[in-house]
């Protein structure tokens, strides 16, 4: 699952954010609907009935592959646009539990991240991680309608069905629509609080990132509990994937979201080494030795300076950009910091 993932930019206010939401409610029938897209009502229609994707494959981190369906352009701006103003709804409904896909404001006290995440069970002696199996594909089509017909949106049928067709492919949810995040989250609402009153009731901690769910607390989970929690999300029409189901007690340094629990929660040794191995290639790759020769495309070393960007800026937003890990690594990367570390013809590529 993808963690960072948030359509909304960062700088938006709380008040902005609230706006989009009441704007989005105001919105009941077919004709204020499509005027809200700018387009007309036969334009809108046929959009959502007749949806184009782009479909195809990507290699997963553990292995296997997984299915990324990537709306067309008109698409993929009226999904965006809708996404935009269903976290404005989302946002001051979201639950306790929520932490994946939830936007930050430029004003908020607590944000929701992976970090805090990983925070809300510091200090449990026992933590279980649990993953849902298909997670957008598992939530159809009619799921979406019931969310747009009633509270808080209650719009008409033919409003509802239009908006339901245009977030969905082949009847669920597609992996790559900018409206399947927030809209998981929505359809995720009575779930997430049907299990918080069992963590609640059982005196554990639940919170939840997209597809991963995480309980923690004092004493050791059991199979009736674990049977409590399946129940819930089969009657939500979820499904645990048993072969990621993780029960560990603190001494093994159990993780939440790929962040180890330690006095706070950090990154796995094995991120950091797959980041030198990265930094080391890339210094391979860009020295002169091998660029001479032509030997790689460049648009194959720009991606891997991506994802090494990525990577620290995730090293640093996890443990602090002046951390030592952080500062060694950036002046690996980057050690003329004018030139952000490198030649001019190495920057050109």
């Amino acid at each position: 699952m993808y963690y960072f993932d948030e359509h909304l930019p960062q700088k938006i206010s709380r008040a902005q954010l609230a706006k989009r939401g009441k704007a989005l409610l105001i919105i009941k029938d077919l004709d204020t609907l499509s005027a809200f897209f700018r387009l007309s009502p036969h334009q809108l229609k046929f959009t959502a009935t007749y949806p184009k994707y782009d479909s195809f494959y990507v290699r997963k981190p553990t292995g296997g592959k997984r299915l990324i369906e990537q709306p067309a352009k008109p698409l993929k701006r009226l999904q965006g646009m809708l996404a935009d103003y269903l976290q404005g709804v989302y946002y001051s409904r979201k639950t306790k539990a929520a932490y994946g896909f939830i936007p930050v404001p430029g004003d908020e006290d607590e944000p929701r991240n992976i970090y805090t995440n990983a925070c809300q069970h510091l200090g449990q002696q026992w933590v279980l991680n649990l993953d849902l199996k298909s997670f957008f594909h598992a939530i159809t089509q009619d799921q979406i309608y019931q969310i747009f017909i009633n509270p808080p949106f209650s719009m008409t049928a033919a409003a509802a069905e239009c908006l339901s067709s245009l977030c969905t492919l082949q009847g669920r949810l597609p992996m790559g629509a900018p409206t399947s995040p927030v809209l998981s989250n929505l359809v995720f609402i009575d779930p997430d609080e049907a299990l918080l009153s069992l963590a609640a009731e059982r005196h554990w901690r639940y919170t939840r990132y997209a597809d991963d769910l995480t309980f923690s607390g004092a004493k050791k989970f059991k199979e009736e509990d674990l049977g409590s929690i399946h129940k819930i999300l089969k009657d939500k029409g979820f499904e645990i994937n048993h072969d990621k189901t993780r029960l560990k007690d603190i001494k093994s340094s159990p993780e939440v979201t790929g962040l180890i629990l330690r006095d706070q929660p950090d990154v796995s040794p094995s991120f950091v080494q797959g980041i030198q191995a990265d930094l080391r290639l890339y210094k391979l790759l860009t020295s002169d030795r091998v660029t001479q020769r032509g030997i790689f495309k460049a648009k194959d070393i720009r991606q891997l300076m991506r994802s090494i960007a990525g990577q620290i800026n995730f090293l640093e937003f996890i443990r602090g950009e002046y951390h030592p890990s952080c500062i060694e690594m950036n002046l690996s990367f980057n050690p003329d910091k004018g030139k952000r570390g490198h030649s001019d013809e190495v920057w050109k590529l």
